[in-house]
């Protein structure tokens, strides 16, 4: 059977580390797992007949709430209709995308997400894409206002309800009308699965290197600590000798100078 595999096949897991929108250049601030799944149903003559798309995402390597730190956005299109949906795998139901992420709000992970949607539904620019419906319990106070910039950024217009664009409706436009984002790439970085845990694995070594170090330096200042204890005049004699000892060696020095001279008269 023939495999639809799109313009830009991926992996289908991947690694994503996250450093902070406001401080690109520093410290990795989150790690997501990335699960690519494609489905597609075909007529029994074979052509196309639907698509579905699923991206999860998953919190490694930090403690979450459970339900937390995880999700899926999904896509799916349709032959019969020509429609596409960028939210849901069903092409009729009017829907929105949500992010359980606390704390990585505004971290540009959801531009990853729905960027990775917009470029799978691309493979058919002549479809329409679903309405969005914007809900007002969506809204809440500046959040509003950068949920609307999200999807505006892709290309969605909407009829908003209020003044305060709490509630709306996209407008109806096609999937070539739909623009790729990536300013996601600013300050988040794909790796493969491999690579990371190869790299993952360095780190561990290293770790279990330094921290053999610390222990042999504990056990050294140990053994040290008893001798002094053990032997207080003689390890306070040894400490200043090993300190001074150059101080203590020009001193001798200066000695066996003098008392030859002294005695070379």
């Amino acid at each position: 059977m023939e495999q639809h595999e799109g313009p830009r096949k991926k992996p289908r897991v991947l690694v994503l580390e996250v450093q902070d929108r406001q401080k690109p250049d520093g410290p990795v601030i989150a790690q997501l797992l990335i699960e690519r799944q494609e489905s597609f149903k075909y007529y029994a003559d074979g052509p196309l007949e639907e698509a579905g798309f699923e991206l999860s995402y998953r919190m490694v390597g930090a403690d979450v709430f459970p339900g937390n730190g995880r999700g899926e956005f999904r896509a799916g299109f349709s032959t019969f209709d020509n429609r596409v949906s960028v939210t849901q795998h069903g092409v009729w139901g009017h829907g929105f995308v949500t992010l359980d992420l606390p704390g990585l709000e505004g971290q540009r992970i959801g531009t990853y997400l729905m960027n990775e949607i917009v470029c799978w539904a691309r493979q058919w620019p002549d479809a329409d894409v679903n309405n969005i419906e914007l809900l007002a319990a969506q809204a809440r106070d500046r959040n509003t206002a950068r949920r609307n910039r999200f999807y505006e950024r892709f290309g969605f217009v909407f009829d908003y309800a209020d003044s305060r664009h709490r509630a709306g409706m996209s407008r109806p436009l096609k999937v070539r009308d739909l623009k790729p984002v990536e300013s996601w790439k600013e300050n988040i970085t794909e790796h493969l699965m491999f690579d990371f845990l190869a790299r993952q694995q360095q780190f561990e070594l290293r770790a279990r290197a330094e921290a053999a170090t610390l222990s042999r330096s504990v056990r050294e200042l140990a053994l040290e600590q008893r001798r002094a204890e053990a032997h207080p005049v003689w390890w306070a004699v040894k400490e200043v000798y090993e300190q001074r000892s150059s101080w203590i060696v020009a001193g001798v020095l200066l000695a066996t100078v003098a008392v030859a001279l002294h005695f070379s008269r």
